[in-house]
């Protein structure tokens, strides 16, 4: 101490200058050394809901890790926000040094991927990969939108336009204006890096080759929560054995003679078969409709319609709001409250077949009608003279008890479109994949509840108000305040000393 007494009074402007350049040394050294610690050991979650904390799940799952696993996250710095995914999948890799992430830009992509948007994941492991697209967990807040009628407008260079919520999302406009919500984050992003290292997972075989619909992109995130995989092909070389279940989505045309009997002996082998159709096509549906008599399952080919107010959407009785059997779909749906909007199907009616159980896990009101030739009727609504009132079933699945053999039947193409998805304020997705999920057995998705980072309230914790100001406003006055103490102090030595002189 005496020597830096000594060194001050010989040149104190310049050992206040080098001492200036030394603490701001320290004080860079410190801040690079804090950086590099997991962002773990520098950064503590004060909210009581935890809503920065990843959930226990999810620390389990990759502490316990049996593989590597890359995640590349699509990244530009131009977008608001980015550094709430960065920071999150930090917290990811701070579990586990078997989980890496590169930062990828988005013309360095795969393109089997399309485009992808900044926030947008790969996962990666030595079994399989996956997307998580940006898409797949932001979710526009409400207060910055309004919803009538499911529409937005978004900005282009040009102007605006006018589209429906899937383009908007597309846009990328949402995530340039920061108008997102992380809720599902944690949820999609767990479910991809387990969806990735499991030696198992429930591979259903899409069937083509009739004019099928393909599954909407949004769909293949649901079912992977699921941990379902789809694969594609037609029924010319039979079913592979690697099948845990078929899938015939909205076909155009029907199946071959040679096509009904390979289906109708695999489900009498315990196979289990969805099959989804449309009014528009069930009349060229003879022998998939065969296949469902005979589980039991028949339809007239009616479009069917609902004009009972609490069944239908605004008094428009061809767009139904029909009920929910949760209980139907074996958990796969829990604690769910949506309502799915269901348009351009038919009725299903079903009947008692010896060895056939039938559960129905979507239907109509006892007042549903369904309309015979509606394409050439004047109206939608109820016609007394051609017309028949009941109940119906809208999706139904029927099993063989002696086989083991399953049907699941849904009459609408409505529950995989986005723009009904988007109506029914996102229940059609959920229940059909919860349907998709209930035939085919698959696991079910962690039990991770979204946290919202903008809806949900953040309540601060007791006493915070007073630790924020003590660190803001106290402590900086008290530290100015002992600074000004010491150099009046000082000043009245060396005022002394001048006297003394």
């Amino acid at each position: 101490m005496k020597s830096l007494k000594k060194a001050y009074e010989k040149a104190p402007a310049v050992f206040s200058t080098l001492l200036c350049v030394a603490l701001a040394v320290i004080s860079i050294g410190v801040y690079a050394l804090v950086g590099a610690l997991p962002i773990k050991a520098r950064s503590y979650d004060i909210t009581p809901q935890g809503v920065f904390t990843l959930s226990e799940q999810t620390g389990k799952l990759l502490k316990d890790m049996d593989g590597e696993v890359e995640i590349l996250l699509v990244t530009d710095s131009g977008i608001p926000n980015m550094s709430i995914v960065d920071k999150l999948l930090q917290r990811y890799a701070s579990y586990s040094d078997k989980l890496k992430i590169t930062p990828v830009y988005p013309d360095e992509v795969p393109r089997q991927y399309g485009t992808m948007l900044a926030g947008s994941v790969i996962v990666k492991s030595d079994k399989r990969e996956t997307a998580v697209y940006s898409s797949d967990y932001f979710d526009v807040s409400e207060e910055f939108f309004n919803l009538s009628y499911n529409y937005y407008y978004y900005a282009t260079q040009q102007g605006y336009e006018l589209g429906t919520y899937t383009q908007f999302m597309n846009s990328g406009y949402a995530e340039s204006l920061g108008l997102f919500d992380i809720a599902k984050y944690e949820l999609v992003l767990t479910t991809a890096i387990d969806y990735v290292l499991k030696d198992d997972i429930t591979t259903v075989y899409a069937v083509t080759g009739h004019g099928e619909t393909g599954l909407e992109a949004y769909m293949y995130p649901e079912l992977r929560q699921n941990y379902t995989e789809i694969i594609s092909g037609t029924l010319d070389n039979g079913i592979p054995e690697n099948a845990d279940g078929i899938l015939i989505l909205d076909p155009t045309s029907d199946i071959t003679e040679q096509e009904y009997r390979l289906l109708s002996e695999y489900q009498r082998s315990g196979g289990k078969l969805a099959l989804v159709t449309s009014y528009s096509n069930a009349g060229n549906l003879t022998l998939l409709k065969k296949l469902c008599e005979e589980y039991g399952l028949s339809t007239d080919g009616g479009f069917i319609c609902e004009d009972e107010k609490d069944y239908n959407m605004n008094g428009y009785p061809q767009i139904i709001r029909p009920t929910v059997n949760t209980d139907a779909l074996e958990g796969y749906l829990p604690d769910f409250t949506g309502q799915p909007v269901f348009s351009g199907g038919t009725g299903i009616t079903v009947t008692e077949k010896q060895g056939i159980s039938t559960v129905t896990f979507l239907s109509t009101s006892e007042n549903a009608y369904s309309k015979t030739d509606a394409e050439n009727a004047e109206s939608p609504d109820f016609n007394q003279a051609t017309d028949v009132r009941g109940k119906y079933g809208l999706g139904v699945i029927a099993t063989d008890s002696a086989s083991g053999g399953e049907l699941m039947w849904i009459t609408s193409f409505s529950l995989n479109n986005s723009d009904y998805d988007v109506v029914a304020s996102g229940s059609n997705y959920p229940v059909f994949t919860a349907a998709l999920s209930a035939l085919f057995d698959s696991d079910k998705a962690p039990d991770i509840s979204p946290m919202s980072i903008i809806s949900d309230s953040i309540e601060a914790p007791e006493g915070a108000f007073a630790a924020a100001i003590t660190l803001s406003i106290a402590i900086p006055c008290i530290i100015m305040l002992a600074y000004g103490l010491i150099a009046y102090s000082r000043r009245r030595v060396k005022k002394a000393e001048e006297n003394e002189a």
